[in-house]
């Protein structure tokens, strides 16, 4: 009797630990996928919030860029502007010097010599001015070619002008080797200058 019980007690125990091997693999697979499960959901979770940041950031890109593009334009615009303006008044002075300065145009009298020589004076004052206000939106490279070019064309024009104070009306003729120089001055330093900024429009 005693060893049909001991032997029930084995099969009953066997019994109960296949029983518990099927259940502990049944809850390890059940915990193996809710594992799986949440894993997926926080992997979907994860790549909302990516997409809702990678869109911010699109978003914001395309704002700066378009802010960029406006202001880019703008400047853009301002400096050709201002490119243009000074090549005009460079040009300008190379007529009026070409018409004030060089000996087969130059003018004979007195009240000419003067007035002409003081517009050529005065353009160049107001176009340096122009520069020196305006210089930020250039290249200093060629803000530096400019000035220079103004102030050794304001050089010569003022000691041309200087000159004819010293002179009364009927000597002004006198001081023609004067007014050469000042006159290969503005050609030899303006010429140069406006070719480079007609470089610069046609690139």
């Amino acid at each position: 009797l005693v060893a049909a019980v001991g032997g029930v007690g084995v099969i009953f125990l066997g019994v109960t630990a296949y029983i518990g091997k099927i259940a502990s693999s049944k809850i390890i697979e059940q915990n193996k996928i809710k594992l799986m499960e949440s894993l997926e959901g926080l992997k979907s979770e994860l790549l909302r919030e990516s997409s809702k940041e990678i869109e911010a950031l699109r978003y914001e890109f395309q704002i700066l860029n378009s802010q960029f593009s406006t202001e880019h334009s703008v400047l853009f615009g301002k400096r050709i502007e201002i490119l243009d303006f000074i090549f005009s008044g460079l040009i300008e002075i190379n007529y009026q010097a070409s018409e004030a300065l060089h000996f087969l145009s130059a003018p004979r009298d007195p009240s000419g010599i003067r007035t002409q020589s003081q517009k050529i004076y005065d353009d160049i004052q107001w176009l340096w001015k122009y520069l020196s206000k305006n210089s930020i939106y250039l290249e200093s490279e060629l803000c530096k070619t400019i000035d220079s070019v103004l102030y050794k064309a304001s050089d010569s024009i003022t000691t041309y002008l200087c000159m004819q104070g010293n002179y009364d009306d009927h000597e002004l003729h006198t001081i023609s080797d004067e007014r050469d120089r000042a006159w290969e001055s503005v050609k030899e330093n303006l010429h140069p200058a406006i070719k480079e900024i007609e470089d610069i429009f046609r690139n």
